[in-house]
């Protein structure tokens, strides 16, 4: 018997579909866990990964969006909770390039990468 200690759990991870958040949709579907996968633009690498826990019998839900835009945030939990109902586990792992040639840009830089990594937190759905 396989022990799953995620089970009943949700989780939604930002920026899942590669690296750290792909690896993080693996680890949680695997421990039983339903998962979202929040992708901004690589639709063909979140549906490969879909597609890896539906066949390993997981529960999955994409949800494409950019998460340093408010109305994005809103829609993405939104359907979230309407699909799972809650949820339980928030990994915000979603980064924000942003590519500046001047020295001046820095606390503009800052700022924008805080409010990319928080976005998620800042008004949680009810």
């Amino acid at each position: 018997m396989t022990v799953k200690p995620l089970e009943g759990q949700k989780a939604l991870v930002t920026g899942g579909d590669s690296g750290i958040g792909a690896g993080l949709v693996i680890a949680f579907a695997r421990a039983g866990a339903a998962v979202g996968i929040n992708f901004h633009r690589n639709a063909i690498a979140a549906d490969a990964l879909a597609k890896t826990i539906r066949d390993e019998g997981g529960e999955v839900l994409l949800l494409k969006g950019d998460v340093a835009k408010e109305a994005d945030v809103k829609r993405i939990f939104e359907k979230f909770n309407k699909t799972f109902g809650r949820i339980d586990i928030l990994a915000a792992n979603a980064g924000c390039a942003v590519y500046r040639r001047r020295h001046d840009a820095v606390s503009r830089l800052w700022r924008q990468r805080m409010t990319c990594a928080f976005a998620t937190a800042n008004d949680p759905p009810r």
